[in-house]
């Protein structure tokens, strides 16, 4: 799972489709790009829950999921890794 950056603010950009499909192709894997909600729109919190409930379907579904992101999606995918932690995934 890749987790596009964007400062809070912006919608995901070309670059990110991208780099999601570069990492598909060379990892020969699947890569799921959340869209989260943006400020004002929505918080760091609910940013982060969606993320979560959607690694926690990946791992029910296909096992092992990475979760990678840059800029604030590396801020969220950290968050979300350290939550599943703590719930012992």
């Amino acid at each position: 799972m890749y987790v596009h950056g964007g400062g809070w603010v912006n919608e995901i950009v070309h670059q990110h489709w991208h780099l999601a499909a570069r990492i598909a192709a060379e990892a020969s894997v699947a890569v799921t790009v959340p869209i989260y909600p943006l400020i004002p729109f929505g918080t760091a919190a609910e940013a982060r829950e969606k993320v979560r409930a959607l690694v926690r379907r990946s791992i029910d579904r296909y096992g092992a999921t990475c979760l990678a992101g840059d800029s604030a999606g590396g801020q969220i995918a950290l968050s979300t890794a350290l939550a599943l932690r703590d719930e012992g995934v």
